[in-house]
């Protein structure tokens, strides 16, 4: 480049090359989307595809930086008209109108490279394996006339806390399918295997005490009932028993044994204080009073935390205790992590080639030019 070194900026002329400039950076880069197939719908190897074109919004931040950059160079040739060409060549240092124009559309095409990207462009699609780890998990969870006492810290009563828990369960499941059994005297399906979890939430807050007219804690049906639940599936199977630990039939060992030699792994939630409190007759009516037994005495229900730890030490699983009106789940969800050891089947799908390098790179190249470039470019300008 040949341009006569001077004090003013040429504002007129600079504008007519970046105009320029611009109508041939953007013609190649529409002829870059037409050759790859952008404009058209057809999934072809060389289609091109931006995965967050959302992102192309950006480049209209390039208006303020002309407009900041025109500014800039009008406002320091209003300074210069004020000061005379003597003192001019005198105290400033010339101005390079080329240096400056070339120094502008690196920034300028820095900032552009950037956001395509920023955008992903993708290029084709290339075949990919995966495979994820599964699991299929049934709650089984105690709804006896037990579950309905208040000693839950903040009032709660531990059916109420128990569902919380649930609810905040499924809100952590990413891909886990869950059925849900619900046992007092007996046990029953109440949600089979889904992996609908808005569904499994509206099952969850429907669970109350008043299913079972057949009262007691039978842990033993619970299992059993759960152990029906599961698909045939190669996929990991875990049960979650949340209860507070009152068995009243039987003895649950033989199912346990069974369960844990099918390598169905185990978690138990025992939910209650060891303290305990007064069962009510009518949860909904508190007016209606507490259970007494046949001598007429209060009927004290207290979370049985041996039993539960028992089950855990039989089944190989893990056991936490709570009496937190919002159980924090850490444990409980480090053990269902756990469970998925499983590998589910080997899958192979499309996905798009991302090509962000390229811009990402082009960018890089612009900054290091003008990082560098300085000197290189004052020479030109000689």
């Amino acid at each position: 480049m040949s341009n006569k070194i001077q004090h003013r900026i040429p504002v007129l002329r600079m504008l007519s090359k970046t105009l320029l400039f611009e109508l041939g950076f953007w013609f190649i880069f529409l002829l870059t989307l037409l050759n790859f197939g952008f404009f058209t719908e057809e999934s072809e190897k060389s289609h091109l595809v931006f995965l967050k074109i959302d992102q192309l919004w950006l480049l209209l931040i390039l208006l303020p930086v002309y407009l900041l950059y025109w500014y800039s160079l009008k406002k320091l040739n209003s300074r210069m008209n004020q000061i005379s060409a003597k003192a001019q060549a005198s105290v400033f240092q010339p101005i390079h109108p080329n240096t400056s124009l070339i120094h502008f559309l690196l920034f300028r095409s820095l900032l552009v490279f950037l956001i395509l990207a920023m955008a992903q462009p993708s290029i084709g699609k290339k075949r990919e394996r995966s495979s994820t780890k599964t699991l299929e998990l049934v709650v089984c969870l105690d709804v006896s006339n037990s579950m309905n006492t208040k000693d839950m810290r903040g009032g709660s009563s531990r059916l109420v806390s128990a569902k919380r828990a649930l609810n905040q369960l499924v809100n952590q499941f990413t891909g886990e399918k869950v059925g849900v059994c619900v046992f007092a005297g007996g046990a029953y399906v109440q949600l089979p295997m889904t992996s609908d979890y808005s569904a499994a939430k509206l099952f969850i807050d429907e669970i109350e005490t008043s299913m079972f007219s057949n009262q007691g804690t039978n842990i033993k049906a619970a299992l059993q009932t759960a152990n029906t639940m599961f698909t045939k599936s190669n996929t990991s199977k875990g049960i979650l028993l949340i209860t507070d630990g009152e068995n009243h039939e039987d003895n649950p060992s033989a199912i346990i044994d069974s369960i844990r030699d099918k390598n169905i792994e185990m978690a138990i939630l025992g939910i209650g204080s060891t303290n305990g409190g007064p069962v009510p007759n009518d949860p909904l009516r508190p007016e209606l009073g507490y259970k007494r037994n046949g001598r007429g005495q209060l009927v004290v229900s207290r979370m049985n935390p041996n039993l539960i730890r028992k089950i855990a030490a039989q089944s190989k699983g893990t056991a936490d205790v709570t009496a937190e009106g919002f159980p924090d789940l850490k444990p409980i969800l480090t053990e269902i992590n756990r469970m998925k050891r499983s590998t589910g089947q080997e899958q192979e799908f499309d996905v798009a080639q991302n090509q962000y390098q390229i811009p990402l790179f082009a960018s890089l190249i612009c900054g290091l030019l003008l990082l560098t470039g300085t000197n290189w470019l004052k020479r030109s300008d000689r």
